[in-house]
């Protein structure tokens, strides 16, 4: 999980835009200001962020919806660069620490896992942080490996798998909402399918500081969806900050199904070079 998507750029606003969408798609965006020739191998358009998280996740898609709700900690590592101001590459590396029975580490049982690869293509309207309405899509490819405990892009039941996830959003009076819901397929046999929606709400208080509020949920499978309580939805208050030239998004939830219940934490860190 968001959202996943940042400075027309190099601006302040255009950063704090980038990771937005991050917490929605999952990565964020730091738009060029230019597409000049000479500009296309600018350090400042590779990004590095990282994204960590604790909640409870059940299965995503209704060929396992029976099964038992996983509490895990799960972080995501992703290298960005922005080509043009308008499309972005990222490769993320998502690994989980599940089985756990308390907040801290260190638990017996505990399992360290690696959970495959994910290469994301970002479209997004040039200046969008500049716009009342702004579009984009985020187009996902994922491996996961054997015995995984969280797929790349989802519960899908293949190794190959694969996604996308359309952005809407608004800007108003220093309001600004997006929506993203993520569809996501398997690919080969006995592939399943996933439905993911997500939005997020917040105000701008200072030119680099917002406050809101941010909805993610996974449904069940597309056309298939699970019965309410093996659905996850978790609602959380969400912050984005500059600390010195990184960028923060901290968000703290709560879970409001039998699958997902419980506090829900995510940290978000992004620095540009």
């Amino acid at each position: 999980m968001g959202i996943p998507a940042r400075a027309a750029v190099r601006s302040h606003a255009g950063a704090r835009l980038a990771a937005v969408v991050v917490c929605l798609v999952i990565l964020p965006i730091q738009p060029a200001a230019s597409q000049e020739a000479q500009l296309l191998f600018d350090p400042v358009r590779l990004s590095v962020s990282e994204s960590i998280g604790f909640n409870a996740t059940p299965n995503a898609n209704s060929a396992n919806a029976g099964q038992a709700t996983k509490r895990a900690y799960t972080s995501e590592t992703a290298f960005a660069y922005t080509f043009t101001d308008w499309y972005q590459l990222a490769i993320a590396i998502p690994v989980s620490l599940n089985g756990v029975s308390g907040i801290i580490p260190g638990n017996s049982g505990e399992t360290v896992s690696w959970n495959g690869l994910t290469v994301r293509n970002l479209f997004i309207t040039p200046g969008a942080d500049q716009r009342d309405i702004f579009y984009g899509l985020s187009v996902q490819f994922g491996y996961t490996p054997q015995n995984a405990a969280f797929p790349a892009i989802a519960n899908t039941n293949t190794q190959f798998s694969a996604g996308l996830s359309p952005i809407l959003g608004f800007h108003h009076e220093g309001f600004e909402l997006i929506l993203s819901p993520t569809l996501a397929f398997g690919l080969g046999s006995g592939a399943a399918t996933a439905l993911a929606p997500a939005a997020r709400l917040t105000r701008k208080i200072t030119e680099t500081f917002d406050v809101g509020v941010e909805y993610a949920s996974t449904l069940g499978g597309i056309g298939s969806i699970s019965p309410l309580g093996q659905q996850a939805h978790i609602v959380y208050a969400v912050t984005d900050f500059k600390l010195g030239a990184v960028d923060v998004n901290l968000g703290i939830g709560y879970g409001l199904t039998t699958s997902s219940s419980g506090l829900a934490t995510k940290l978000g860190i992004n620095h540009g070079f």
